[in-house]
């Protein structure tokens, strides 16, 4: 099986050589890493087998690897107002793009748009909006599930 994963910040080489071997896309993030480093994770990351390797390095931007050769994309300036999510979604589109045969200097540009374009909204921390189970939930209208009822140990 080929798989994509986000080792997010963990770098321990004994756990990307398991993982690496089966990855199409392995992505890492290098955002507290000098370029050279984040090159360095790149090359790693390669060497222990995966397809492509993509380094996000936030407000540096990001470097993506088939081995043949080395992408790289300035991050997109933008007003944030939350980073939570960007990377996610860098990697999101860079798999998309990827997947869909995108030359991969067009895929990294399209994935800084739309990591910019997340952090001009809140994340989920501390911006979440409360479900009231029970209740008629009118955003949910026009879907199979009209309301959602209370479920209790004792209503089991």
């Amino acid at each position: 099986t080929t798989i994509s994963y986000d080792f997010s910040t963990r770098r321990d080489a004994d756990h990307s050589a398991r993982i690496a071997p089966n990855c199409f896309l392995a992505s890492i993030s290098g955002g507290d890493a000098a370029k050279d480093d984040a090159l360095g994770l790149l090359r790693r990351l390669l060497a222990q087998g995966a397809r492509w390797v993509l380094v996000t390095r936030g407000r540096e931007g990001a470097l993506l690897s088939n081995g043949s050769d080395v992408f790289e994309v300035d991050a997109r300036p933008v007003k944030a107002v939350d980073t939570l999510g960007a990377g996610d979604t860098f990697i999101a589109r860079t798999l998309f793009g990827l997947l869909s045969d995108e030359h991969p200097r067009d895929t990294m540009q399209a994935a800084a748009i739309a990591a910019g374009d997340t952090c001009r909204y809140h994340g989920a921390i501390g911006h979440g909006t409360p479900l009231m189970l029970g209740e008629h939930i009118p955003e949910l209208d026009g879907t199979a599930a009209r309301e959602i009822k209370r479920v209790t140990p004792q209503s089991l």
